[in-house]
């Protein structure tokens, strides 16, 4: 029975294939990572509910865009100068011009009319918050809001659409 012997020629071949196959695995792995890896992408951004938002709101902002109706701007007049109470019981005081958008822009000789009666519903709104609400950009909206909302319960051939505070200082 002939002896079975390591001949240079076999270890070489076997390294050979010993290479070749952990390639091939290697790229297997690796080509399995990439799909894993796009797959899982894939469905963490459609679970991040802010993506779609924010695609969403972009669509509807342009749509928005071209058929929302852009209404006159009214000026209520000088600036205020108010005072305001702080948390810590110290007299500030707020500066403040603003302007409304109205629609239709038809609305706007009632809304000339109003003046003294939307500057006397702002003064009641700003005046009613402390200085560190009215500070916060978060305050700024809220007052904004409230003076949309209580205007437009008191205007009746048209609506408030938005508020421009053309100055607005704390101090």
């Amino acid at each position: 029975m002939p002896e079975e012997t390591n001949s240079p020629k076999t270890t070489a071949n076997g390294n050979k294939t010993i290479i070749i196959i952990v390639s091939v695995a290697f790229a297997a792995f690796l080509i399995t990572i990439i799909i894993g890896g796009g797959i899982m992408m894939s469905y963490l951004k459609n679970l991040n509910p802010n993506a779609a938002t924010a695609k969403n709101e972009k669509k509807v902002v342009h749509e928005k865009s071209k058929h929302e109706e852009v209404g006159g701007i009214l000026s209520l007049g000088e600036e205020l100068i108010l005072n305001v109470n702080a948390e810590d019981r110290k007299v500030h005081y707020v500066k403040l011009k603003l302007s409304v958008e109205i629609i239709p822009e038809k609305a706007e000789e009632e809304a000339k009319k109003r003046i003294p009666e939307f500057r006397d519903l702002v003064i009641n709104i700003v005046t009613a918050k402390t200085v560190e609400k009215i500070a916060q950009k978060e305050g700024k909206d809220s007052i904004r809001r409230e003076i949309i909302t209580q205007v437009n319960k008191i205007f009746t051939s048209g609506r408030v659409k938005n508020v421009f505070f053309e100055d607005f200082l704390v101090q």
